[in-house]
């Protein structure tokens, strides 16, 4: 067996994705911070997720950052993700957005509530009109995240996550948008077996300091939803309340009735 290759501190920089731009050679510093605490968790050989440690040692992981006052970039940047992930067919590339963290404390709901905002801003600047068309009810079963055409697993880690430790990777907030298609082996066309899920899940139990979440499972699985894996609650207190996603869009169109 070979040497790992020794770890570039500048080329993770060449996947920074800001916009149409790909590479930034000066980010900001807090972003900086924040990806040395996330990439120091994240290729620990004990983390739970070895697809997520491996696409980061092997340059699969892109990245990109989002302030407040430049969110707007975000839709651009994604869309521009999924143009590079179209590229390179074959790799299991996958989108960290590090969220700058508050200057005051917040609470693991303030937390959701920012992922849901999140994920509704993208939906409503997204032009595509395929992602218009997918299943639009998150109680589908077969329901996902969908952008610029492409279905997205999202995860979303805070560090308001205490006790599911595998869910708090650094400061503020970090949203990993996963395409679909990552999670199916480009060779055979089969989705990642019950076996690798089993070796995740025992993994998860020896990392974290609770149980796995009961609300985990396998897309297209008609018991489980999508929605309800991406922010997960830091008990095991399974989510009983309609999908934010879903709301704000009733509320929208209560609205454009009226």
């Amino acid at each position: 067996m070979g040497m790992p290759p020794v770890f570039d501190q500048d080329a993770w920089r060449t996947r920074i994705i800001v916009g149409d731009t790909v590479g930034v050679a000066c980010p900001p510093g807090w972003f900086i911070k924040s990806y040395e605490i996330f990439r120091e968790r994240l290729i620990d050989p004990k983390y739970p997720c070895y697809f997520g440690s491996n696409a980061e040692k092997s340059s699969d992981l892109y990245y990109s950052f989002l302030e407040p006052a430049r969110s707007s970039h975000l839709a651009q940047s994604l869309t521009k993700f999924v143009e590079v992930s179209a590229s390179l067919p074959g790799r299991k590339n996958n989108l960290a957005v590090f969220v700058r963290p508050e200057d005051e404390p917040v609470t693991h709901e303030d937390r959701r509530q920012q992922t849901w905002d999140i994920l509704q801003d993208l939906h409503e600047r997204d032009s595509d009109p395929w992602s218009h068309a997918a299943p639009p009810d998150p109680e589908d079963h077969m329901w996902e995240f969908c952008f610029a055409g492409t279905l997205f697993f999202v995860v979303a880690l805070s560090s308001t996550h205490v006790l599911r430790k595998s869910r708090n990777m650094g400061p503020g907030l970090i949203l990993i948008f996963q395409p679909r298609d990552v999670f199916v082996n480009p060779e055979t066309g089969e989705k990642i077996g019950q076996a690798a899920r089993n070796i995740i899940r025992d993994r998860l139990r020896h990392w974290d300091d609770i149980d796995v979440h009961p609300d985990l499972g396998e897309f297209s699985d008609p018991r489980k939803n999508e929605w309800k894996q991406y922010y997960l609650s830091d008990d095991m207190t399974q989510e009983k309340r309609q999908c934010p996603f879903r709301a704000r869009l009733k509320q929208r169109a209560a609205s454009n009735d009226a």
